[in-house]
């Protein structure tokens, strides 16, 4: 599909055409397409083929939902505070490199801490909450 978006030169030359989030919102923009040409059927359908399988393996899985809120669901379970992120950014606006620590304080000795990066603050985060899952005393029992 990337092959396909019309986009600037500079983000068709940065990687544009790879990027997960405008891949994503061009999908949305073709399912509100169909939807407003075909109604809810044809949305439905057109999203069942394209996601079909990746919803199946989804619903499969004991865990659902990204790292960030297994986290904070992990830690409500277990009575501790939130976790509480941490974020620290470098490099030049179109190389952007984000570095996030995510902290869960509570009973003595839950204080895990988790370290992540990535090109967004979202990803960052992701990956430090990934991180404080594998380091959380506790974690395989809950």
């Amino acid at each position: 599909m990337g092959d396909a978006l019309l986009l600037g030169r500079g983000e068709a030359h940065s990687g544009g055409r790879l990027k997960p989030s405008i891949l994503a919102d061009a999908l949305e923009a073709i399912v509100g397409a169909t939807y407003l040409s075909g109604g809810v059927d044809d949305a439905r359908a057109l999203v069942e083929d394209v996601l079909g399988d990746a919803i199946a393996a989804a619903s499969a899985t004991r865990e659902l939902g990204d790292a960030k809120n297994r986290l904070q669901e992990l830690c409500a379970r277990l009575g501790l505070d939130p976790p509480g992120y941490t974020l620290h950014q470098s490099g030049p606006d179109h190389a952007r490199r984000f570095v996030a620590e995510v902290a869960v304080a509570g009973p003595p000795g839950a204080g895990a801490v988790g370290r992540g990066e990535g090109r967004s603050k979202k990803q960052a985060e992701r990956a430090a909450a990934l991180d404080a899952l594998a380091n959380l005393p506790g974690a395989d029992r809950a």
